[in-house]
């Protein structure tokens, strides 16, 4: 994946660039914020993942290394984090079969466990099938569990290791280097790196570099759509963030310095965006992490906001009436 093979993809930029259709929009209507018995739960971009079996929603806030579970009614029903021999938990990726994979910080190291809903280890996933030219220094900050695949990657240097639920490895991905990214660094300015990282139910790699201000969506085959256009207007890129898809394919994208949340359809048309910055209700500041799950969007701020919760939807064009048949020609 070369750089003429990006480069002709950053095409695809035009289509974020598209003009909005003020006919079609998409909106999300603010809830709730995910609260206790107490009020609001706060935290800072916390990182979110969605059990669509169950429903709830797991918030791992990594000032703390504690991860609360959350109910359809945005309410903490449980809270988990305060093991020595778990290590402090850096992230949460629900499994099929209502097991947990969490990611771990323990004495410096990566480790990976398999826990039972309530955070209690089951069983250690090994992390010592990776090539060590690739587990050398790699120390994964994101874990997304798709079908029997656990998806780990460290953001900061675009790596990402494709393991089963055994620890086998399937797939290591340097996507810095895959995609030469270090030859478009200089003109860019900085380093690129991942600014969010998830994976779609169809096996879609999705991440988002913000120096870029541009998404990324990497098929299982491998091939390589790009899109994004700079700007503060809405449908670009200022500072971009997490990325998502809901059940309809549409992808759901923050935007850290806007403080909105875009959606654009799966031909990556925009939709329309909301939120906005502000601290009023519905109000972002500084949104990181977006997660999806039964007709809700998850988002989690910055400066102990929290995660804001909006029930999305979408207007989708109606066709427009058939032309009216010309009439005759007089004789």
């Amino acid at each position: 994946m070369l750089l003429e093979t990006l480069t002709s993809l950053l095409a695809a930029a035009a289509l974020a660039a598209a003009p909005y259709n003020p006919g079609t929009a998409a909106k999300g209507v603010w809830i709730y914020d995910l609260s206790d018995s107490s009020g609001p739960v706060p935290s800072t971009w916390a990182s979110l993942a969605y059990d669509t079996k169950h429903h709830e929603l797991y918030v791992t806030d990594r000032s703390d290394g504690s991860v609360g579970v959350f109910n359809d009614a945005g309410m903490e029903v449980y809270r988990f984090g305060a093991d020595e021999e778990l290590g402090t938990i850096v992230d949460v990726a629900p499994l099929e079969e209502g097991d947990l994979a969490v990611l771990a910080s323990q004495k410096g190291r990566p480790v990976l466990w398999r826990c039972n809903f309530r955070g209690e280890r089951k069983a250690r996933i090994s992390m010592d099938k990776l090539p060590p030219e690739f587990a050398n220094g790699f120390f994964p900050d994101r874990a997304v569990a798709r079908g029997k695949r656990l998806y780990l990657a460290e953001r900061g240097a675009m790596k990402v290791a494709v393991l089963g639920l055994d620890g086998a490895v399937e797939e290591t991905h340097d996507f810095f280097h895959q995609l030469e990214l270090d030859k478009l660094k200089s003109a860019r300015g900085g380093i690129p790196a991942m600014q969010a990282f998830n994976v779609d139910e169809a096996g879609n790699i999705l991440f988002t570099v913000a120096p870029m201000f541009r998404a990324f969506i990497i098929s299982p085959s491998g091939s390589v759509t790009s899109f994004g256009e700079r700007g503060g207007s809405p449908g670009r890129f200022n500072v971009v963030g997490g990325i998502t898809r809901d059940s309809s394919g549409r992808l759901i994208i923050g935007d850290v310095l806007r403080c909105v949340v875009m959606v654009f359809t799966p031909d990556l048309e925009f939709r329309g965006e909301f939120g906005g910055r502000g601290w009023g209700p519905g109000d972002l500041i500084a949104p990181l992490d977006v997660a999806f799950g039964n007709g809700l969007v998850f988002v989690s701020q910055s400066a102990r906001r929290g995660v804001s919760v909006y029930r999305l939807t979408v207007q989708e064009p109606t066709a427009p009436p058939a032309a009216a048949p010309a009439p005759a020609a007089a004789r």
